[in-house]
């Protein structure tokens, strides 16, 4: 191989790994909306709670949970009518995603529905999915950041065994908040700002 060769060979490696991380800056649009439903869903569903309003409560995940199914949809017809050439990262990062979003809908919504158990169980097994999908993201981003987020959801959905009644809810939202709102804002902000940047040039 020659050294021109070689120079070419690192600079098609170089762009594909720059098109892996746009595209992967990208999708965090989707998981931000995820948060905002959720967590609003959150916030409704202990409002109805405190209300003596238990049997409303799942109108308002379902109606949360079909939102996000919708958005994330078709989000996946936008990005797959995009000429792209996808790579290892981002067809494993995509396959997790997929996985992660059918277990989230089968423990949160299937199960509890077809009373396998009951919903005071959703925040701890949710909790368990969560972390496989942080810490798993982590290792094929080779982020510790997000390997540490999966950590948090380990421990924090184990503490939730120990609350009991609204207050578990309570501990679940905070847990959400911190271990997904906030780093889906930050790096939404950031991807922004990078997008601005290059705008700028």
């Amino acid at each position: 191989m020659t050294e021109e060769q070689a120079r070419e060979d690192i600079q098609i490696i170089k762009s594909m790994l720059e098109k892996t991380r746009k595209a992967t800056a990208e999708s965090v649009g989707i998981f931000l909306i995820w948060g905002v439903l959720i967590t609003a869903a959150m916030v409704a569903s202990y409002i109805l709670s405190l209300s003596h309003l238990h049997r409303a409560q799942w109108i308002v995940w379902v109606a949360a949970g079909g939102i996000g199914w919708v958005a994330s949809f078709i989000s996946g017809f936008r990005y797959a009518r995009r000429p792209r050439v996808s790579s290892y990262v981002q067809t494993a990062a995509r396959h997790l995603y997929i996985a992660c979003g059918v277990g989230f809908a089968l423990v949160c919504f299937a199960f509890p529905m077809l009373k396998i158990y009951g919903y005071e169980v959703i925040p701890m097994i949710y909790s368990v999915v969560a972390g496989i999908l942080f810490f798993t993201m982590g290792g094929v981003f080779e982020s510790p950041i997000l390997m540490w987020l999966g950590l948090l959801w380990w421990v924090g959905g184990t503490c939730t065994v120990f609350i009991q009644g609204d207050a578990r809810q309570l501990a679940f939202a905070a847990l959400f908040l911190i271990g997904y709102d906030l780093p889906a804002v930050a790096l939404w902000l950031k991807h922004r700002r990078e997008a601005a940047a290059s705008r700028a040039r």
